[in-house]
């Protein structure tokens, strides 16, 4: 099933190889290793440190040395208070809501209470103004 949350994945992935071929290339001291999966290089780096008393790749700094934060690069919300309010009230208003896999995806990602998309399927005007609203 393909979807926001596939497309998130898939950009993540490439923005990660993508972050990996600079620093290789243009951090000084980063080893080149050859892949990009960081997590696999931190473990061989453990094991070889544990087995030779030395570091594999002198250069490498593992992902544990950083600290974790709240930021996001995925699926953001950049929308004005006064949307997220009446997202609020419409959720109200509207009761149970069932939502597709995707449109729980985007409410959870970008905290809010429905997605960030036309509310009938039957108003076309509604629909016209969302377009008009998401090409400016």
């Amino acid at each position: 099933m393909f979807g926001v949350r596939l497309a998130d994945c898939l950009l993540a992935e490439k923005r990660h190889r993508h972050n990996q071929h600079i620093a290789e290339r243009r951090r000084a001291g980063h080893p080149i290793v050859g892949h990009f999966s960081l997590h696999k290089i931190d473990q061989l780096q453990d094991l070889y440190l544990e087995n030779h008393a030395t570091v594999l790749y002198p250069g490498w700094d593992s992902a544990s040395a950083y600290k974790q934060t709240d930021e996001s690069f995925d699926t953001i919300a950049l929308h004005h208070v006064e949307l997220q309010d009446a997202l609020k009230a419409r959720r109200e208003q509207l009761g149970e809501v069932r939502l597709t896999n995707d449109m729980q995806y985007m409410c959870d990602a970008m905290g809010v209470p429905l997605p960030l998309l036309p509310f009938s399927k039957e108003g076309k005007e509604e629909r016209q103004l969302f377009v008009k609203m998401m090409l400016q």
